[in-house]
C-alpha cells in the first residue's frame, strides 16, 4: 500500500466531496484502512481512482462531440445545458483528466489484442477501422507500437479470426461500439487523449486543459 493519507484531503486534492471518497471506498475502488479516527486512503498519484459515475454511451458521445464544437440536436435541451455544465467543471477542476476518463468509460468497450508485424499494416489500413491513433510513448516500455482504434460490433470477430495471435503482448486496443460518431475524423483529437487516458500515459491535467482550450467554446 503506498502513502496514506486523510478521506478530507484525498477529497481536496482531487476535486471530489467526502461523501463521493466514502462511495469509493464501499465500492472497492480505494485502498483504505480503517482507524479510530475514521478512513485513511492510499494516493491516487500513479492509478485512476473514478472520481465520477460514467455517462451512458450516448451521453459520453455527445459530450466528446460538444468539446469539439459539434452540435447535438438529438440531445435534450436538459441534457444539452447538464453536458455544458460538465465542460464548465472540467475548466475549474484540479484533475480533469481524471474527470473525463471517469465520465467518458463507458462510450465504447475496448479490446486489447496482439497483431503480429506482418498484420500490422492491413489492419490499420483497413476501412473497417476508424479514428487510428498510435501511442508511441508506449514503443519503449512495451516493445512494440502500440495503436487504437474503433470498430462495429459486426467487424470485431473479423479482426480477432484475421489478425490476432495467440499467446503475445496485446499492442493494439480495439474499441467496440454501434456509435456512428466513433467514425467522425472530427473527433479524432478528443478520442485520442481519450485514449491516451484510458491508458494511463503521460497524459494529464495540462493536455485536458489545452484540448479544452483548443477544441470547445
Amino acid at each position: 500500500m503506498g502513502e496514506m493519507i486523510g478521506v478530507r484531503d484525498f477529497a481536496e486534492q482531487n476535486g471530489v466531496s467526502v461523501s463521493r471518497v466514502h462511495q469509493l471506498i464501499v465500492g472497492g475502488h480505494l485502498e483504505a484502512q480503517r482507524l479510530q479516527a475514521g478512513w485513511i486512503v492510499a494516493s491516487a498519484e500513479d492509478r485512476f481512482v473514478p472520481l465520477s459515475r460514467p455517462l451512458s454511451s450516448p451521453n459520453a458521445w455527445a459530450l466528446l462531440r460538444l468539446l469539439t464544437g459539434l452540435d447535438i440536436p438529438e440531445v435534450s435541451p436538459t441534457v444539452r445545458n447538464r453536458l455544458r455544465g460538465k465542460i464548465a467543471r472540467l475548466r475549474t477542476h484540479p484533475r480533469p483528466d481524471l474527470l473525463l476518463k471517469s465520465w467518458i468509460a463507458a462510450r465504447a468497450t475496448p479490446h486489447a489484442l496482439s497483431i503480429s508485424s506482418k498484420n500490422m499494416h492491413a489492419l490499420l489500413t483497413s476501412s473497417l477501422l476508424s479514428n487510428v491513433s498510435r501511442h508511441a510513448e508506449n514503443a519503449a516500455r512495451r516493445g512494440g507500437l502500440d495503436y487504437t482504434a474503433y470498430l462495429s460490433p459486426a467487424n470485431l470477430r473479423t479482426f480477432i479470426d484475421e489478425f490476432t495471435q495467440v499467446e503475445s503482448t496485446a499492442n493494439v486496443v480495439l474499441y467496440e461500439t454501434e456509435n456512428i460518431w466513433a467514425h467522425d475524423q472530427n473527433l479524432s483529437q478528443v478520442l485520442s487523449l481519450a485514449d491516451r487516458l484510458d491508458r494511463n500515459s503521460k497524459s494529464g491535467p495540462n493536455d485536458t486543459l489545452l484540448l479544452l482550450r483548443g477544441l470547445a467554446s
